[in-house]
């Protein structure tokens, strides 16, 4: 890649080229595409700070564990988009008595 750009654009780049590609990244398909991850992220933090399962100090490898699946299991993503490639999809989690929206 580097060096097509190179050639493309006659020019030398220097240092290493990194290429981001969101379509090969397995973690979310079409949430990460859209930069909603963080998003995600964030709203799953929040959920577990309130439920006084995680504070800000701990080492939030912890969201890894059983007790975080099994509670984070009760909320389900639904991802919509509005089919214009500018505009942000919008995001709601749904869980068992009602949905919390987050945008």
């Amino acid at each position: 890649m580097q060096s097509s750009l190179s050639s493309r654009y006659s020019t030398r780049i220097e240092g290493k080229l990194l290429l981001k590609k969101d379509s090969h990244l397995p973690i979310s398909g079409f949430i990460k595409a859209r930069g909603g991850i963080y998003e995600v992220l964030v709203r799953a933090e929040k959920l577990a700070l309130k439920a006084g399962l995680l504070d800000e100090r701990d080492d939030y490898s912890k969201l890894c564990s059983a007790e975080f699946r099994q509670f984070f299991g009760q909320y389900r993503i639904a991802v919509g988009s509005t089919e214009k490639v500018e505009q942000h999809p919008n995001f709601s989690c749904r869980y068992r008595h009602g949905s919390l929206r987050t945008s």
